[in-house]
């Protein structure tokens, strides 16, 4: 594996956990998400901390995305398959979904 890309498959593999942490048919909390979400802390490199003289924080979390990007394309990819529809039919489908959860 690439060292460049470790941190994010690493990331992406504890965004699963988390993902999956809550027990099925319950009510989503707070506590075992974020219980998985702890392991982010333990990949070196997903995401580093910075800060200047003037004590601005900088916070980079490429390789957590990227990992999750590459996550989320497999998924999509699935759906489509399944579902003999495109990508981006797929990912339209899911903006909407996301968009009636935000509006209520």
């Amino acid at each position: 594996m690439n060292p460049d890309t470790a941190p994010g498959y690493a990331a992406a593999n504890v965004l699963l956990d988390a993902l999956i942490a809550p027990e099925p048919g319950q009510p989503i909390q707070a506590d075992p998400i974020n219980l998985a979400l702890q392991g982010l802390s333990e990949i070196e490199g997903a995401y580093t901390v910075t800060s200047n003289d003037e004590g601005d924080v900088t916070v980079t979390i490429d390789h957590i995305v990227g990992g999750t990007l590459l996550a989320m394309g497999r998924l999509v990819d699935l759906v489509a398959e399944a579902t003999h529809a495109s990508r981006e039919v797929v990912v339209s489908d899911l903006r909407a979904w996301l968009s009636d959860l935000q509006n209520g």
